[in-house]
């Protein structure tokens, strides 16, 4: 497709002619569908959310269509903001679609492409592995986590609430917000933990198609709430921090009730998987902020943050508060904690470029990244749950938590959406047990 074509129908509306059931050309569905469903049937869904693409390449109709796919964790789009809470959302989620298609059709054509070999869910699965040990030659190997059985027992609590908040009726005692305008669902509960009190705040992460619009609103941003966190000179993930702004009032009323009732609360542990992980690390930020109502809420706690698979929120990492921990855990080989514009481009780039034309393109052997430096950066002290023994005897026995620097994560090239899946990382973490009960 000339570029003066991709010009020329930059203005048509890309929501145009959309159905609701239709699905993006890299069709992977959300959470909430994947759930109940086996790895195999996801990955059917997947093949045929590639096939799309097959359909779509040579014809016009691909300027129409958001590329979706891994980039943010396999969402499709909906037609228009009949179905959604909020415009601006769904500006900025049609904005991003629409870079990512020109990106696209830009590529096709520009680069050869063998169609039959070269598209499909293997081949990219594939080129991907080929592409992440290409860029892990010559780097030091990560070191296996030594968690405390106390730290230990603090993740399993975190990863259980974050499943928990997806469930339409969760099992947890104490404060249950239902997702309600532009909030997330919500669990504010009290735990033991080592004979101490603890209050979680779980926030529920990307389930329907608004929230999937709200991710997609990621143009870095400042806005009043912005101003009082931390230095004040962070730019922000313009949806979440507007969903963390307007949760403010509600957690921290909340927050504060439950210590009132309960006075023997020493400890805050804000957690969530994906969105409401994002979420999660930004009521971090506010509760090391001295300005923020947050700040006078957790006033006297050990304050804690541990997300699953959350994306980049800030344009700096968050600094952790005080002597709480503050753990991102990342499957291996899930996008979703990388996935920004830069990042998506690339990820296009190995599905549809052969092998000769992505080095062209990028230039691994340079030394040059071969995604550009991120706008929003990785927080906390990331733990990456992987497979260092693929030719174990059984799924499980080969995993390990491995400490990775977040710089080195920003330079990995991740792009299974399998990987996101909450039930995921409670498996990857049920494989792990053995080796933190007890102490390590």
């Amino acid at each position: 497709m000339a570029t003066d074509q991709v010009q020329n129908r930059e203005k048509e509306n890309p929501w145009d002619e959309w159905e609701t059931e239709s699905m993006s050309p890299l069709l992977v569905t959300s959470v909430a569908d994947v759930v109940p469903e086996t790895r195999s049937e996801i990955i059917e869904k997947i093949e045929s959310g590639l096939v799309h693409v097959n359909r779509f390449i040579n014809t016009p109709v691909i300027i129409k269509y958001g590329v979706s796919f891994v980039l943010q964790s396999g969402a499709s789009l909906v037609r228009s903001s009949k179905s959604v809470r909020s415009a601006d959302n769904v500006a900025a989620s049609a904005r991003a679609s629409a870079e990512a298609t020109r990106h696209l059709a830009l590529v096709l054509s520009d680069a050869p492409l063998d169609k039959k070999n070269q598209l499909g869910w293997e081949p990219y699965r594939l080129k991907l592995e080929q592409k992440q040990k290409q860029m892990n030659e010559g780097r030091q190997r990560d070191r296996k986590a030594h968690w405390s059985e106390s730290t230990w027992e603090l993740v399993q609590t975190a990863a259980r609430l974050s499943k928990e908040v997806y469930n339409k009726y969760p099992m947890s005692e104490g404060i249950i917000f239902e997702a309600q305008g532009d909030s997330k669902a919500t669990i504010v509960t009290s735990q033991n933990h080592n004979g101490h009190g603890l209050l979680v705040v779980a926030i529920k992460g990307s389930e329907s198609r608004d929230d999937w619009l709200l991710n997609f609103n990621g143009e870095p941003t400042e806005s009043p709430y912005s101003k009082k966190l931390l230095d004040g000179t962070m730019k922000w993930h313009k949806g979440f921090l507007h969903v963390a702004s307007v949760m403010d009032p509600t957690i921290v009323a909340a927050i504060k009730d439950v210590r009132n009732e309960q006075p023997d609360i020493n400890t805050i542990l804000f957690t969530g998987h994906s969105a409401g992980g994002a979420i999660a690390q930004i009521f971090l930020a506010a509760s090391n902020s001295p300005g923020t109502e947050c700040y006078k809420a957790v006033a006297g706690c050990s304050v804690s943050c541990i997300t699953f698979g959350c994306p980049p929120v800030a344009s700096k990492p968050i600094p952790p508060a005080g002597s709480g921990e503050f753990i991102a855990v990342i499957n291996d080989d899930d996008p979703v904690p990388l996935a920004q514009e830069a990042y998506i481009k690339t990820l296009i780039d190995v599905y549809t470029l052969d092998k000769k034309s992505f080095n062209e393109k990028h230039k691994p052997n340079s030394g040059a990244a071969i995604h550009p430096e991120p706008a929003l950066r990785v927080s906390g002290d990331c733990i990456v749950l992987k497979d260092v023994d693929p030719d174990a005897e059984d799924d499980t026995s080969g995993y390990e938590a491995l400490e990775v620097p977040s710089e080195d994560i920003e330079k990995s090239l991740f792009g299974n959406p399998l990987a996101h899946m909450m039930d995921e990382y409670l498996r990857r973490l049920a494989a792990i047990a053995s080796q933190y009960r007890g102490g390590s």
